[in-house]
């Protein structure tokens, strides 16, 4: 006899399904960094005086241009924005620090996103994380009902 569940039930499985699959899709090589940040990490980097709202951050001209490794500020500020688009509830950037020198700028260590509970919202978030936590080198997470997801830059 075939086991029957709830729609409910069901469509959050066949999304964890195939938020599964996707991440598998992009297996490692062997190569990535595993990131260890649990929500518990991100909770925490969130509420350091060292975080602040990405947007306010990328918006501010005070203390220069803001850096996300590499990427410019409107690149950051883009970046952040197409999360929120795709429902992040809010997006901080963390570890943020000054750069001095002949190229004075802020740089941030990476964004914390805060995820919604809608399953396709979370699938459309997992995906975008994992192509830029594997740009960066590192092995993305799955989703496993967390609350945070980290995306690390290399400074």
């Amino acid at each position: 006899m075939p086991l029957t569940l709830p729609t409910a039930t069901r469509s959050r499985t066949i999304m964890t399904v195939v938020a599964v699959c996707a991440l598998g899709a992009l297996g490692s090589c062997g190569v990535d960094q595993k990131i260890d940040w649990n929500d518990l990490a991100c909770e925490k980097a969130v509420n350091e005086a060292e975080s602040v709202d990405a947007f306010d951050w990328f918006k501010d001209p005070t203390g220069g241009p803001k850096r996300l490794g590499k990427w410019s500020n409107d690149e950051g500020l883009a970046f952040a924005e197409t999360l929120q688009m795709k429902g992040a509830k809010r997006v901080v950037a963390v570890g943020v620090s000054r750069r001095k020198g002949a190229d004075e700028h802020e740089r941030a260590r990476g964004l914390v996103v805060e995820l919604p509970a809608d399953p396709s919202a979370r699938l459309s978030l997992f995906k975008l994380y994992a192509e830029q936590v594997r740009a960066q080198g590192f092995a993305p997470q799955a989703d496993a009902g967390r609350k945070f997801l980290y995306l690390p830059w290399k400074l």
